[in-house]
């Protein structure tokens, strides 16, 4: 019965010390929003570098799923015209 306990003891005190570590990371979080003074240049360089420099990866992404997505349509719609044409 201790070795249960043990065992289960090891991780549940494991995932609630992660649990505290998180809750002390979103009050720091929501407390320096309210707090800190917003660096305006940092910022926008910040926006820059997500926004704008990640285009190339949205658009590769954007084409492969779409040439997946009409490649499934494609193959879908081949199985199902062979029964209605004669």
């Amino acid at each position: 019965m201790v070795r249960f306990f043990s065992a289960l003891g090891a991780p549940l005190l494991s995932f609630f010390q992660y649990l505290g570590e998180l809750v002390l990371l979103a009050a720091d979080t929501f407390r320096s929003i309210f707090t800190h003074k917003l660096r305006w240049k940092l910022f926008l360089n910040q926006v820059v570098e997500v926004g704008l420099l990640s285009q190339l990866v949205v658009i590769i992404t954007g084409a492969f799923t779409g040439a997946v997505f009409a490649a499934q349509t494609f193959f879908q719609l081949r199985g199902s015209f062979r029964f209605a044409l004669p």
